[in-house]
């Protein structure tokens, strides 16, 4: 069962466990483990209850946590979810993107934060480029807004492939066969990294979905 989380709450940080401690409830509560060791301002915390609470803690004077804000919204408790678990690098709070030191940094234009929060992880390629991946969905590289789109006709509804194919530099609905059939690999990141323009980039992730079907 869930616990009540609100701006009474007061966390305190034990830096020999690095762990939390909330001073009625004790220790419940997962976060990204490089925040709580820098110490930061603030810090993403979820409760490791199915569906728990995810709260936005701040720094007190004293070193110890208060509650700023509990996340209700769901773009922004997946994205949070998937920063504290590690599977982005990223999180996204009241309209702005942070990375893990809290610094503001630009990922997509808020109108697409949904793709991100739908993906199973997003991953920065380099500079301004992200690539939002979803099994069997989609995949889509972003400068900030969509450039190269590969598309599922089936597992993507009707608005969202027309927002996609009117925003994207490149659009393409592909056979349900060939996205399952992909396998996301991290050298599928490392070799788009590699590449100078958007033109090779679509290319080289054409020839990644084809081979899979060989």
């Amino acid at each position: 069962m869930d616990i009540s989380l609100d701006s009474t709450c007061t966390f305190i940080l034990k830096p020999e466990e690095k762990q939390f401690k909330l001073i009625y409830e004790g220790d419940h509560f997962s976060f990204r483990k490089i925040q709580v060791e820098k110490g930061c301002n603030r810090i993403i915390v979820k409760h490791r209850s199915k569906g728990g609470s995810i709260v936005v803690l701040e720094k007190n004077t004293d070193g110890s946590y208060k509650v700023y804000k509990e996340i209700f919204d769901w773009i922004q408790r997946s994205l949070m979810k998937n920063f504290i678990q590690g599977i982005n690098d990223f999180y996204y709070l009241d309209g702005k993107f942070y990375n893990e030191t809290n610094e503001e940094i630009k990922v997509v234009y808020p109108k697409w934060t949904q793709i991100l929060a739908l993906s199973n992880r997003t991953y920065h390629v380099k500079d301004n480029l992200y690539l939002a991946y979803e099994t069997n969905s989609f995949l889509i590289l972003f400068d900030h807004q969509p450039k190269i789109t590969f598309v599922s006709p089936t597992q993507v509804d009707f608005m969202t492939r027309e927002k996609l194919r009117d925003q994207s530099l490149h659009f393409y609905e592909i056979d349900d066969i060939v996205l399952k059939n992909f396998k996301m690999r991290p050298s599928v990141i490392k070799g788009l990294r590699k590449l100078g323009n958007l033109e090779e980039m679509k290319e080289y992730i054409a020839r990644e979905l084809s081979f899979n079907l060989i």
